[in-house]
């Protein structure tokens, strides 16, 4: 959460303050998610 993600171009704990920026990393939590 900390760290910059490639995948979701930002760091995930300051992208989750905005909308837009939550729905990025939520996106990318769930196809990780899907991949299982």
């Amino acid at each position: 959460m900390n760290s910059y993600n490639e995948a979701t171009k930002g760091v995930p704990i300051e992208q989750i303050q905005t909308i837009s920026g939550l729905t990025t990393v939520l996106h990318f939590v769930d196809s990780v998610r899907a991949k299982m």
